[in-house]
């Protein structure tokens, strides 16, 4: 009878998670790995999970796989949807932080670096995004970059009506996503959700630099939903203000009235009393 073979050390577990949800999307998948493994940084595993592609998709992941082990493929049985997809990727990933990347957007080789240069400079920041350039489908670059908030108080600000972060960007400490994961209901702006839940519990920050490179056509979800994603951001916006001053009713008009003061100076020619009013409310020290 033969001895029992010894079994293989354990592998200590990766700094950082990057995390991919991906359906259908062999056109620019091959560019969005690349420039993960191209990273200057190399202690992370690269979690994708196939929402059940039809497409290209699996064999080029299964080919990606075989020659880079970092990269570990999770097929799912059936699709999932982006939401339920990522919430799943969380339970899995190894790494103490996770990083998220789209199937379609490229990062910059120092991405993974400076964010957790940063991180470790800053040991109370539990979310970090950075600026972004735009691409478009072949990859070229517009000529200005995507500037961010990069303050913990200006991001908080913001977040009451729109978002501060690009998700591509995000760099998340994996112990927050585990107790605060994103909401399963919401379909589209479902990371707008959950940074605005995440930040009562943790400092939230950008890097000015630019560090991804997003990329904007016509097959991108954003861009196919974009009036349901606006829809879905406008009742986040409501639900948050309403919580804030229960005192005020935020129907339409009001909640455009209050979130133009986010990006214009006060007061327009359509501005009245009342919603300087519910500026000061919300500005009162009940947020962040």
């Amino acid at each position: 009878m033969s001895a029992p073979q010894p079994k293989p050390p354990l592998m200590p577990p990766p700094q950082v998670t990057v995390l991919t949800s991906v359906y259908n999307g062999a056109r620019f998948l091959n560019e969005a790995v690349q420039s993960i493994l191209d990273q200057s940084f190399t202690n992370f595993e690269f979690l994708i999970l196939d929402d059940a592609s039809t497409d290209a998709t699996p064999g080029m992941l299964a080919a990606w796989a075989a020659r880079d082990p970092r990269i570990r493929v999770v097929t799912n049985e059936g699709n999932l949807g982006l939401t339920r997809s990522l919430n799943k990727g969380i339970a899995l990933a190894r790494g103490g932080w996770i990083a998220r990347h789209d199937a379609d957007d490229r990062a910059l080789p120092e991405r993974l670096q400076h964010q957790l240069n940063f991180l470790d400079l800053h040991p109370e920041v539990g979310m970090l995004g950075c600026a972004a350039w735009f691409i478009d489908a072949a990859g070229v670059r517009q000529p200005a970059c995507r500037p961010v908030p990069t303050t913990h108080t200006r991001i908080a600000w913001e977040l009451l009506f729109t978002n501060p972060f690009f998700h591509s960007a995000m760099m998340v400490r994996r112990a927050l996503l585990l107790d605060t994961r994103y909401d399963e209901s919401i379909r589209q702006a479902q990371d707008f959700e959950l940074w605005g839940r995440l930040i009562r519990q943790t400092r939230a920050a950008n890097l000015a630099k630019p560090l991804i490179e997003l990329r904007r056509h016509g097959e991108r979800v954003s861009e196919r939903h974009h009036h349901s994603q606006q829809a879905f951001g406008m009742e986040i916006v409501r639900r948050r203000c309403q919580a804030l001053c229960p005192e005020y009713s935020f129907d339409d008009p009001t909640l455009h009235a209050v979130r133009r003061l986010i990006d214009s100076e006060w007061p327009g020619a359509n501005d009245d009393a009342g919603s300087y009013l519910i500026w000061l409310a919300l500005f009162g020290g009940r947020w962040g």
